[in-house]
């Protein structure tokens, strides 16, 4: 733990200084970019969906007509 100055992923321990600073930046960094390729992903997915006319038959939409 590391209030017992043991840590789990010892590569951001604060003891290495500046270089555990960049690992947490770029944690974060790659967590939000992570987040937002999801966030496209799922786009694609229901837009795909809506598309085909599949949106429907989950309840996300009603049901297209050929009027």
């Amino acid at each position: 733990m590391a209030s017992q100055n043991e840590w789990l992923y010892p590569f951001l321990s604060w003891d290495q200084g500046p270089v555990a600073v960049l690992w947490y930046l770029l944690l974060i960094a790659l967590v939000v970019v992570i987040f937002f390729f999801m966030i496209c992903v799922h786009f694609v997915r229901d837009w795909t969906a809506y598309k085909t006319g599949r949106f429907a038959q989950i309840g996300l939409d009603s049901p297209k007509s050929d009027k």
